[in-house]
This record gives C-alpha cells, structure tokens and sequence, in this order.
C-alpha cells in the first residue's frame, strides 16, 4: 500500500472511530478526495481495506457506507459475545501472569490518562484501548479455539457502532467496570473474572440498543 493509501486509510479509519462518519453515513470518492486531500485511487484502496475490516460496505454505483448494525443483529451479537468473553475471562485468571497481569495494569493506566485528558479524541483512543485490553485477556486464556470464535462473533463494527453512543458518564462506568475485571485476573479468581466480564459486555449492550431504539 502507497503512502498516500496508508493515510487515506488511516484518517478514514479515525474519523469511524471517532463518529465524524456515523453508521450509515455516505462515503463519496469525490468528497473524500477533497477532505482527505489525497486522489482517488489512495481512497479507493482505502475503501477496499476498510470493507475487508467490516467497517465500510461498498455499494455498486454509491460508494462507501459505514457500516451498520441493526438491534436485532446487535443484541445477538452481545449475547454471544457475552458467552464467548466470560469464559475467557474465567480462563484468563487461571493462567494469569505477573507480567500480563502488569501488561493490563499498563492499559488500565492509559485509559485513565484518556479519561482525565477528556477532549475531542478521547472517545476513539479510549476505544482502542479497550480493543486492547480485551484482546490481551483473549490472549492470557491462550485458546485458539476461543480466541477464532470471538473474531467470528464480535467484530470491530459493533465496536464503534457502540462506542459511538457512549456519553462520558458511560466511559468512566466502562473504565470501573474493566478496573473490576482486571483485579479479579490479578487475583486468579475466574468465577469473579467470569461474572465481572458478563456485567460489562451485557452493559454495552444496553447502552446500545436503548440508544437504538431512540434512533
């Protein structure tokens, strides 16, 4: 991938993130072109790699759509979800480390620097923090089988389609809740791991699909 492609690429990516380009919003080559002062073969490769994320649907004759989950698609997706990251959670804290335990403490300690910086991007690395963390807890309960099954279920759309609805009040529950989860990893405890994981997924999911139904 050119230059020019990687940074099409990766403001497109930013502006999802950030909700500067909704679920559903149109993504126009030509708009693009001009917003992101790049030319349209860069947006074009940029388009092509953000639909192989899931994160942008092209339509035949209408470009980009960010891509969007329905309430119904979302609630399966966190009930699923729900199964899939509580047991790995639980088998997480049976195989916790001092040094993934201290790689946890590390994200936990960069959300908390993003919360208080609280300006304009601070929703979308918060975001990707919390990808982070999650994909580190994956990877702690070191299951192939489990860590495939979860790509399969929840993917990066849902994401930022959820994230997108947060308020600040909803972030700061969402840092409590994975400072929560992270204690009872450190303490190898996986039925509170379990227990602590369930509560913030099934959290996300109500502020999403109360917010689904106000759309």
């Amino acid at each position: 991938m050119s230059v020019a492609s990687e940074k099409a690429y990766r403001m497109l990516r930013d502006r999802i993130f950030s909700g500067d380009y909704a679920p559903g919003a149109r993504l126009k080559e030509r708009q693009l072109c001009a917003d992101l002062e790049v030319s349209r073969t860069p947006v074009r490769e940029a388009l092509r790699r953000l639909e192989s994320e899931g994160l942008v649907q092209i339509e035949p004759r209408r470009g980009g759509v960010v891509s969007h989950i329905d309430a119904e698609e979302a609630e399966e997706i966190f009930a699923l979800g729900a199964v899939i990251e509580s047991f790995a959670a639980k088998m997480a804290a049976q195989k916790a480390t001092a040094a993934g335990v201290a790689a946890l403490d590390d994200v936990i300690a960069a959300m908390a620097a993003v919360l208080e910086r609280g300006d304009d991007t601070s929703r979308a690395d918060y975001m990707k923090l919390d990808g982070e963390l999650h994909s580190r807890i994956v990877a702690m309960a070191d299951s192939r089988r489990l860590s495939s099954a979860l790509q399969q279920v929840v993917g990066v759309p849902v994401l930022v389609q959820a994230f997108n609805r947060y308020t600040p009040e909803h972030l700061r529950q969402s840092f409590d809740q994975h400072r929560a989860l992270v204690d009872a990893i450190r303490e190898r405890d996986g039925e509170w791991a379990e227990s602590a994981m369930r509560y913030h997924i099934l959290s996300g999911r109500t502020v999403m699909l109360s917010n689904l139904a106000g759309d």
